[in-house]
């Protein structure tokens, strides 16, 4: 299973990611931990990595998404990257490598991208919505 690190200021938007994509949330196939900003994302990365995948918000207080990417490009070049913003970036401005998510998104379309990201290593797609009903049990003869 693979592991996803999350950063987020906004606590809505940490969550919903969480709900579509943690196995523990009952609906994604991934281990999914979150941080709240850069710096906290450093510390867990060093306590829990590593991990398959950085999934960061651009804007953050303290450390932004930037440069979490440059941290982590320094210690592990190889680990998927996705930056996520409400504002597109100039193309200058993504660093080489690294994936761009356009804020706001739906749970499908945060879902291909990390399955994208991670090169398709999930085949589930999460259950969005309320899950169908079991079919009824036929009537005996």
């Amino acid at each position: 299973m693979a592991k996803i690190l999350i950063v987020d200021d906004d606590a809505d938007t940490r969550n919903m990611m969480w709900m579509v994509l943690d196995a523990r949330a009952g609906s994604g196939p991934y281990q999914v931990d979150m941080a709240r900003n850069g710096r906290e994302a450093i510390v867990m990365w060093g306590a829990s990595g590593p991990y398959d995948l950085l999934l960061t918000d651009w804007h953050m207080p303290d450390v932004d998404g930037p440069t979490l990417c440059a941290w982590l490009r320094a210690r592990n070049a190889a680990v998927p990257i996705l930056l996520a913003s409400d504002q597109e970036p100039a193309p200058r401005t993504l660093p080489t490598g690294i994936g761009f998510l356009r804020k706001p998104f739906g749970s499908e379309d945060l879902f291909q991208a990390v399955s994208r990201a991670l090169g398709g290593r999930s085949e589930t797609p999460p259950h969005v919505g309320t899950p169908p009903a079991p079919p009824s049990a036929a009537a005996p003869p």
